[in-house]
C-alpha cells in the first residue's frame, strides 16, 4: 500500500500553487517524529517534498498518539510564522494505534490538541482500522474517512484538496502537515 499512498500524497501536493503552505510528518512503530517536509511556502520546498515523499518506508507499529501530540507541536511553531492562514491537518493511518497511549480517549485528548489550535483535521484510516479511532482524530464525522484499498487513496486526497481549496477564504489551498 506504501506506494498507493506515495502517489496519493504525490497528488495532493503537485498542484499545490507556490503561495500554499504545507508540512508533512511520518511515522513508524522506531519513530513517531519525523519530519519529512519542515512546514514552509510550497515554492520554497517543493523540491524536495517529491523526492522526500518517494523515499518513505513502513515498518510496521502505529504510535497515533505520539505523531499527533509531534504534529501539534509543529503546528503550534508554523502558525504564528503564517497568521494569514487557515491550516488543515490530514492524518493517515493504516493501523490501530498500538505504540504508546492507545485507547480512543488518548488518541482524541490527542488529536484535540491540534484542534485547539484551530486546525481542522481529516482522519484517513485504510483497512480494518477501527472506525471509532479515526472519527475521534477528524474534526467532525465528515472528515473521518474510511478506505478499504489502498487504490483508493488518490481521490481521497483530491477531494479532501478540493474540500480545503472550497473552504478557504483565499484562492490557495493551504494544507498542513501529514501524518502517514
Amino acid at each position: 500500500y506504501i506506494n498507493d499512498l506515495k502517489s496519493a500524497v504525490l497528488a495532493f501536493t503537485d498542484p499545490l500553487s507556490d503561495e500554499s503552505v504545507l508540512g508533512i510528518q511520518a511515522y513508524n512503530a522506531t519513530n513517531s517524529r519525523v519530519i519529512v517536509v519542515p512546514v514552509g511556502l510550497y515554492r520554497d520546498i517543493k523540491d524536495f517534498v517529491r523526492p522526500r515523499i518517494l523515499s518513505l518506508t513502513t515498518d510496521g507499529g502505529t504510535p497515533s498518539y505520539d505523531a499527533l501530540i509531534f504534529s501539534g507541536e509543529i503546528l503550534a511553531e508554523a502558525i504564528p510564522r503564517f497568521p494569514d492562514r487557515k491550516f488543515n491537518f490530514i492524518f493517515f493511518s493504516d493501523g490501530d494505534p498500538n505504540v504508546g497511549p492507545s485507547t480512543e480517549a488518548d488518541i482524541a485528548a490527542a488529536a484535540q490538541t491540534i484542534k485547539d489550535q484551530g486546525v481542522t483535521v481529516y482522519a484517513i484510516g485504510l483497512g480494518n482500522v477501527k472506525a471509532n479511532i479515526i472519527r475521534a482524530v477528524a474534526s467532525d464525522p465528515s472528515k473521518a474517512i474510511i478506505v478499504r484499498n489502498s487504490r483508493e487513496l488518490e481521490a481521497v486526497y483530491k477531494q479532501i484538496a478540493q474540500r480545503i481549496c472550497q473552504s478557504q477564504a483565499t484562492p490557495t489551498p493551504t494544507p498542513t502537515p501529514s501524518g502517514s
